[in-house]
């Protein structure tokens, strides 16, 4: 099933694929990449407070995931919460100091 989903997104068949990873998720609650492509696909559709459910989900299971933390950093940021959204994006940075995109998003709103 979760081949088939990812094979979906490739395919930019969002709707099908966040079917099957919901699908997933009821068998398995627990299932950190389902959770996370369930996020992904909302955050990209602008449904971001759903999208940091999923992430709040993971993160819940797994705190060391810096694409989740800064899924959720992203989420908030769009619905305006800037400072919320700084301590996500730092916890990303912490993960993966590497990952260019979390620092230019943290300097964005941090000023």
């Amino acid at each position: 099933m979760y081949q088939k989903a990812n094979s979906l997104i490739q395919l930019n068949k969002l709707q099908d694929a966040q079917q099957i990873y919901q699908e997933i998720i009821s068998i398995n609650p627990k299932h950190e990449i389902s959770l996370q492509k369930l996020g992904d696909i909302l955050l990209n559709q602008k449904f971001y407070l759903q999208a940091q459910q999923y992430y709040e989900k993971f993160i819940s299971i797994n705190l060391n995931n810096s694409i989740v933390q800064f899924g959720i950093g992203e989420c908030l940021r769009q619905t305006y919460q800037y400072n919320h959204a700084l301590q996500y994006y730092l916890k990303a940075i912490q993960l993966d100091s590497s990952n260019k995109e979390f620092f230019y998003y943290y300097g964005e709103i941090s000023g």
